[in-house]
């Protein structure tokens, strides 16, 4: 298995010893999940991190019988249910394969462990965790400021992987509109 992606990716946040490099490839795992497995179920805790080598995955919370989508993410991004592994609790979101998936991974008991032995681990998930709050924020602003229209302009221009390959449902519920709502936005830009 070859683990340069993952590294490669946690290198974006940070220089990594190549002690803790050697000790981090020996802890990185694979998994393949088919366009509807998940990886992370409401109620369930999870356990891992997961860096997605290919497919595209969207996390979702469960209102009454409606999901509503929370973020979407692809090649060289990463998948946790956040608050379940900072936490320790059970997650409040699935996180379901929208294609076919191939995935690295680390438990995050070995991740705490890194975070623990090696200081610039402990800097890259800081870091990493820092660009989480800032995404969320940017998520917050989105929907107290901007309107539905602009909402869509924004994740097509950021995110256009997204627009080229989600379901639109999963996307209008994404934007908190309905289908039609989305399909008369994209008829007029």
């Amino acid at each position: 298995m070859n683990t340069d992606a993952f590294v490669n990716f946690m290198k974006r946040y940070g220089d990594i010893t190549p002690d803790a490099e050697k000790d981090l490839r020996e802890r990185v795992q694979s998994l393949q999940r088919a366009k509807g497995q998940t990886i992370i179920r409401i109620g369930q805790r999870a356990t891992s991190f997961f860096y997605i080598e290919e497919g595209m995955v969207r996390s979702y919370y469960q209102y009454g019988s409606k999901q509503v989508a929370i973020w979407f993410s692809a090649e060289n991004d990463t998948a946790a249910s956040i608050s379940s592994i900072f936490n320790d609790l059970s997650s409040c979101e699935t996180v379901e394969c929208i294609e076919d998936c191939r995935f690295l991974y680390i438990t995050n008991r070995d991740l705490q462990d890194l975070y623990r032995k090696y200081e610039c681990m402990n800097t890259i998930g800081r870091r990493m965790t820092e660009e989480y709050c800032c995404d969320l924020n940017n998520r917050v602003y989105s929907f107290q400021v901007l309107s539905a229209a602009e909402r869509y302009r924004e994740l097509r221009e950021v995110y256009p992987a997204v627009i080229n390959r989600a379901p639109l449902q999963y996307i209008a519920s994404f934007l908190g509109i309905s289908q039609e709502t989305l399909s008369r936005i994209r008829h007029t830009i």
